[in-house]
């Protein structure tokens, strides 16, 4: 009569076969299970048995005990180093903190490198398409104020009238006119009224169009004898030039006043200045005063 599988021993000079290790996993009651990994070295098991007493436990470098209530456990292998008595690796490198800011620094600055290379290339044409866009715009821009200026040709602004209630202001600059034997007549003198708020104190300026250019050069030619009489000598006679030309004016009669230049004067609303060399300068944007010494506004 053959002995039962479960009363079987197993022999200590071979491993016991997966299906007499599912037969004790499955019969022997109370038997902790164990994972093998699979070596040339045969393990001393001991003898298993239906006895409710704790069975030998497999001893090895190898082996390694795993609770009963993790099915499957034993198919899966350990890293040697996980076994007790196996010894630790040696020989493990470290890195210091100067070896770790070096590295740091020199991939930041390898990222760098790459990262300004690729910004300038996407840059680019940008900056080349902004350049154009900005040429563009100025070109615009004069020609659009040349347009407002030839508008303007026929206008002419008087400062310095005292103003009020009821006035008249083509009367007020006729009569004006007749005492300082300035050339203006009623047939040229279209219509005339003043410009902006009023304000205490100071006089708005009167903006009359005139019947044409020839009338308004014979004006400004003669607009001296205001100055030569004491009633009008506060009086003062301009072209009617753009909010743009207005400024580069202005900043040529500062010019005068600095004494960096000795003369300006506009006609048909072109700026001209004299400078100390006694040459012409016709002046079209801020920039070409710089030669002469202006400083540009932000």
């Amino acid at each position: 009569m053959s002995t039962p599988a479960s009363k079987r021993p197993l022999s200590s000079s071979s491993t016991p076969s997966p299906f007499e290790n599912k037969k004790l996993r499955d019969y022997s009651p109370g038997v902790t299970e164990y994972s093998y990994m699979h070596t040339s070295t045969p393990y001393n098991t001991g003898t298993m048995s239906d006895s409710p007493t704790q069975p030998s436990v497999p001893q090895g470098p190898y082996v390694q005990s795993q609770p009963a209530s993790l099915p499957f456990q034993h198919m899966f292998f350990q890293q040697p180093s996980q076994f007790t008595g196996y010894p630790p690796a040696s020989g493990s490198m470290s890195i210091s903190e100067s070896d770790v800011d070096r590295i740091a620094k020199a991939v930041r600055g390898l990222l760098l490198e790459d990262i300004n290379t690729a910004v300038e290339r996407q840059i680019a044409p940008l900056v080349d398409r902004v350049s154009k866009l900005e040429a563009e715009n100025d070109v615009l821009r004069l020609q659009l104020d040349d347009l407002e200026q030839y508008g303007r040709r026929p206008l002419v602004r008087f400062s310095g009238f005292p103003e009020s209630k009821d006035e008249v202001t083509t009367d007020l600059l006729l009569q004006a006119a007749r005492e300082s034997s300035v050339d203006l007549i009623p047939e040229d003198l279209e219509r005339s009224h003043r410009v902006g708020r009023p304000t205490s104190g100071k006089p708005r300026i009167i903006i009359a169009r005139l019947r044409s250019t020839e009338a308004k050069f014979k004006l400004l030619k003669s607009s001296s004898g205001f100055r030569a009489t004491s009633k009008f000598k506060h009086i003062s006679v301009n072209e009617d030039l753009t909010q743009y030309r207005s400024k580069l004016s202005f900043f040529a009669r500062r010019l005068v006043k600095e004494g960096k230049i000795l003369k300006t004067w506009t006609t048909n609303g072109k700026i001209s200045v004299l400078d100390k060399n006694s040459k012409v300068f016709n002046i079209r944007r801020e920039s070409d005063l710089i030669q002469l010494g202006h400083i540009l506004t932000t």
